[in-house]
């Protein structure tokens, strides 16, 4: 069964920018399956469940104890799928701090060492929504998002899951603040 670590990130649905953004999109009836809350980085994902006991082991050693670490999110913006399938739109920092990126770093090793079949093609951002591709035009979507009043914002990543994918929860540490 696939796996996966990730950040938990607090994003208000509430705020102004991403009001704009709903509306702007369904002005245009662009239907978007928007993310419904649980909002994350995917640290890691595997794509076979041989090394959770192991996985967990090491996340527990890398995660116990560590301080929250921050991140500005400066970035709204898509992308399109290696799959051609779906058009994201999502959050993202222009420059993550060292201390997230050496974080990231060393779980995502972890995670290689174990001999798990991991994700390769990692980026950090936070999806706010998906768009089947037949429904719409990446450049369509960019030329939306840019009219969008976005003001960068920081928030500290407060909680770090590893879980089954759409499953059960394998373990979850809290930051310390």
């Amino acid at each position: 069964m696939k796996n996966y670590l990730e950040f938990k990130i607090p994003v208000q649905r509430n705020a102004q920018w991403y009001k704009e953004l709903c509306e702007a999109m369904q002005e245009v009836r662009i239907p978007v399956r928007w993310q419904n809350g649980f909002y994350h980085i995917t640290v890691a994902f595997m794509h076979d469940d041989f090394h959770v006991k192991e996985l967990r082991e090491a996340f527990a050693r890398i995660l116990s104890g560590k301080k929250a670490p921050s991140i500005t999110l400066d970035r709204l913006e898509t992308f399109q799928t290696q799959s051609g399938k779906e058009l994201i739109i999502n959050l993202a920092p222009s420059h993550p701090s060292d201390e997230l990126l050496t974080l990231i770093n060393e779980l995502r090793n972890a995670a290689i060492h174990s001999g798990s079949q991991i994700s390769k093609d990692f980026f950090i951002h936070i999806t706010l929504g998906r768009i089947d591709a037949k429904d719409a035009d990446l450049d369509e979507i960019k030329d939306i998002i840019s009219s969008i009043s976005f003001s960068p914002f920081k928030v500290s990543i407060k909680e770090a899951e590893y879980r089954y994918f759409r499953a059960d929860t394998i373990d979850h540490w809290k930051f310390i603040e």
